[in-house]
């Protein structure tokens, strides 16, 4: 059915394995119901990587791909990534901080109003107001650095409740 379609690619296009969507199905009840009509064993399919046992971190971490490097993720660095975000091995910010100061991103030479557009869409979840965004670019044109502008969005209200539906831990940067 449509619905049930769109949910499925919904996953796939926020970041989630082929893997956890055919687990989805695997190890679902229709599923099982339909295999004991025909007497099979359904079996069924064990959740082992980071990124497939933390839905809700894979997704946080495929955000990063598509809004700061504009991207779509590769499956091995969102794994990466995931485990270092479950495992404390690095807090929310300063995964964005990884992200915004790459050398993928450096490379890409993008402007200040681009870069202070995507800590919008990326960090608060929406675009900027275009005068909240020239503000910051003036900032920028008056000498404050890209660090300091990513760590006001990092310590915003909107940035904490971000991290909290994406069940990550929010951090700061220094």
């Amino acid at each position: 059915d449509t619905e049930g379609k769109e949910y499925w690619l919904g996953f796939l296009e926020s970041g989630m394995t082929r893997y956890y969507v055919c687990a989805g199905f695997a190890n679902s009840v229709e599923f099982k119901n339909l295999c004991s009509r025909y007497q099979i064993n359904p079996g069924g399919l064990k959740l082992t990587s980071y990124a497939d046992c933390n839905p809700d971190t894979t997704q946080f971490v495929a955000r990063l791909y598509t809004q700061l490097l504009q991207r779509q993720p590769e499956e091995s660095g969102v794994e990466y990534h995931v485990w270092r975000l479950v495992t404390n091995q690095c807090s929310a910010a300063e995964a964005v901080s990884d992200f915004a100061f790459s050398d993928e991103l450096t490379q890409k030479n993008i402007s200040d109003t681009d870069f202070v557009e995507r800590l919008y869409r990326t960090i608060l979840g929406r675009p900027s107001g275009g005068t909240e965004c020239s503000g910051w670019v003036s900032l920028i044109s008056q000498g404050m650095s890209r660090s300091y502008i990513l760590n006001q969005f990092i310590c915003s209200q909107e940035f904490a409740n971000l991290c909290v539906t994406y069940n990550v831990r929010p951090g700061s940067i220094t």
